[in-house]
C-alpha cells in the first residue's frame, strides 16, 4: 500500500475545504478543458511552464523543481485511498493547484531561494504551476474516456505525439519513416487519429486509477502511485511500438514493410 505523507494529506485537507459541488458542471469542464487542451499542445510537458517563464533556464535540466510536482501527486494518492479521487478532475484543478502553492510557499525555501537566484516572484511559480496542472489534467480526462469535444480531443492528441516522439525511439522512427514532420501540427494530430494512439493509450492504462477518475470506474481500482503513473504517457514500452505497426500494417502493409525493414533494423 502506497505510504501517505504528510504532505499529500495536508494538500489534500486543504483541497477539499476549497471544493463545492458547484464547480462541477458542464460548463466549468468545457471551459476548463479548452484552456487545458490549448496549454498542452503549446507545451507537452508540465515542467516546460516553469521553463518558458525562466523558473528554469536552457542550460538546466528539470530536477531542480521536480520536488515541488510531489506535493499534488501524493494528494491524489490520499484522495484515492479516501475514495475521492473523483473529485480532483479537470474541473477542480484550479483548487488542487492552488492547494499544492499554498503548501510550498509555507514549506518549500528551496523554491522561494531558485525564484530570488533567478529574479522571479512567488506569483510567477504560482502561475506556472497552476498551467502545470491544467496540463496534467488534460492527459488523464483523454485517457479516462470522457467525451471531448472534437477541437479540445485534437489538441490534446497532438500533445500525446509530441511527448511520445521524444520519449520512444522505435515510434520516431515509425512517424519519420511515414514522413510526419514533428512540427506539423495537424500531421500528428491526423496520424494519431488513424492509428488510433488514443485508444492504444487508453487500453495500457485502463487498470490505472490515475487516468480514470469517474466514481464509477474508481471504485473497483484497490491502489494508486500518482508519481509512477503520471509517467506512464512517456515510457510506453514495446507493447505500444508493436500495436502501433500492427494498425499500420492493416492500413498501410507498404509503409509497415519500409518501416520495419529500415536501416535493415528492425523495429520490435
Amino acid at each position: 500500500m502506497i505510504k501517505h505523507t504528510k504532505a499529500g494529506k495536508t494538500v489534500f485537507n486543504t483541497f477539499e475545504k476549497k471544493v463545492n459541488e458547484g464547480l462541477f458542471t458542464e460548463e466549468i469542464f468545457r471551459k476548463k478543458i479548452e484552456e487545458a487542451s490549448k496549454l498542452a499542445e503549446e507545451m507537452p510537458y508540465v515542467t516546460l511552464t516553469m521553463r518558458n517563464r525562466g523558473i528554469i533556464t536552457p542550460d538546466e535540466g528539470t530536477a531542480p523543481i521536480i520536488h515541488v510536482f510531489r506535493p499534488n501527486l501524493q494528494a491524489q494518492d490520499v484522495a484515492h485511498h479516501l475514495g475521492k479521487l473523483d473529485k480532483m478532475t479537470v474541473h477542480s484543478t484550479d483548487e488542487r493547484a492552488q492547494s499544492t502553492i499554498e503548501y510550498l510557499y509555507n514549506t518549500s525555501p528551496n523554491i522561494h531561494m531558485r525564484l530570488k537566484k533567478k529574479g522571479k516572484t512567488f506569483m510567477d511559480f504560482a502561475d506556472a504551476f497552476t498551467e502545470s496542472a491544467m496540463i496534467e489534467s488534460a492527459y488523464y480526462t483523454i485517457l479516462s474516456g470522457k467525451e471531448l469535444p472534437s477541437t479540445v480531443e485534437r489538441r490534446i492528441k497532438t500533445a500525446m505525439m509530441k511527448r511520445l516522439i521524444n520519449n520512444e525511439w522505435d515510434f520516431r522512427r515509425i512517424v519519420e519513416e511515414c514522413g510526419i514532420s514533428v512540427k506539423d501540427n495537424l500531421a500528428l494530430f491526423q496520424f494519431a487519429d488513424e492509428m488510433e494512439i488514443k485508444e492504444i493509450m487508453q487500453d495500457i492504462v485502463a487498470d490505472d486509477p490515475y487516468f480514470n477518475r469517474r466514481k464509477a470506474q474508481i471504485d473497483k481500482f484497490v491502489e494508486i502511485n500518482s508519481e509512477q503513473s503520471i509517467k506512464t504517457p512517456q515510457t510506453m514500452s514495446e507493447k505500444f511500438a508493436f500495436e502501433v505497426m500492427a494498425r499500420l500494417s492493416k492500413k498501410y502493409p507498404a509503409m509497415a514493410e519500409k518501416v520495419f525493414t529500415t536501416n535493415n533494423q528492425p523495429i520490435m
